[in-house]
């Protein structure tokens, strides 16, 4: 049976008879649609035009398998649990076999799962690879006329931010509180010296709109806590939905970007299409992806 983009949904013990007939196949197992759109592309750029990506909704990887590895639920727990079971089932290497998954909070965590077949964008999602000034000066945003110090400024004016909204879903993961975060430009203003961000209000309305308040102590200091860690780079601790947003809304607020709406992920396309080959393989995970399907 194949799926709406022609690619044959299997079993997991399918895909084990399959390498074991098969070892040399070069396939690529990512989060979904959209990654693979983005990985594919790269990788047909290059010329690998013989890698297969496949989104992991190709693949029947139940729960229980995902569960029986302690993971929860998502597109991405499916993954690492494909890779667990790629690992556990050759005694031989597939060498051109390899998973994909977001880094989401392991970076601030530190909760890197290392498994032979399982590869980490190098910042919490493949979106935040357009989270460079060259997709803000060139390409399609040039309308606007941005120069190299109106994006710094707007990039030290929004990466606080963006630092605290992390840390705040950081701590609801961590505790297990399950809130639904709000649009964070509920929260913002613009000012003379940049974006005013109340986060006090912020955290209130989402732990009252959630029915957390009686854990706001308990929160508040996690908060604390994590926002003492120091990494090496800002795109480790920033959520895609939070840096989409805010980018968003701060251009149609400040530069009259007619693209924006609240609560969708209108400026995506706009930075998706200013990604290329080049740009992509300065960054680890894309070349490692071409030293491997090379």
């Amino acid at each position: 049976m194949s799926d709406e983009y022609g690619i044959e949904r299997r079993t997991i013990d399918e895909l084990a008879a399959r390498y074991a007939l098969e070892p040399e196949l070069r396939d690529l197992y990512v989060e979904g649609i959209r990654d693979r759109r983005i990985y594919l592309q790269y990788l047909n750029d290059l010329g690998h035009r013989d890698v297969t990506v496949f989104p992991i909704d190709s693949i029947e990887v139940s729960r229980h398998t995902v569960e029986s590895y302690g993971l929860g639920e998502g597109n991405r727990n499916r993954v690492i649990a494909l890779a667990i079971e790629l690992d556990s089932r050759f005694s031989f290497e597939l060498p051109r076999v390899r998973c994909i998954v977001d880094s989401d909070f392991d970076f601030i965590l530190n909760s890197f799962t290392a498994l032979k077949y399982l590869l980490y964008t190098d910042y919490t999602s493949v979106d935040i690879y357009t989270c460079e000034k060259s997709f803000f000066i060139d390409g399609p945003l040039l309308d606007l006329g941005l120069n190299d110090e109106d994006v710094d400024k707007i990039f030290s004016w929004l990466m606080p931010i963006l630092k605290d909204l992390f840390v705040i879903r950081t701590a609801n993961q961590l505790l297990g509180l399950g809130m639904s975060i709000l649009w964070l430009t509920r929260c913002c203003s613009i000012v003379e010296s940049g974006v005013d961000f109340d986060r006090p209000d912020f955290v209130g309305r989402c732990l009252q709109s959630n029915g957390k308040t009686n854990e706001q102590a308990r929160f508040e200091s996690t908060c604390t806590e994590l926002g003492t860690i120091q990494l090496d780079d800002e795109r480790k601790v920033i959520h895609s939905d939070d840096y989409l947003e805010l980018v968003g809304w701060y251009l149609h607020h400040r530069y009259h970007w007619r693209g924006y709406r609240r609560g969708e992920r209108s400026i995506l396309g706009v930075l998706d299409s200013a990604l290329n080959s080049e740009a992509l393989s300065q960054h680890r995970l894309f070349a490692r992806l071409s030293e491997i399907y090379t």
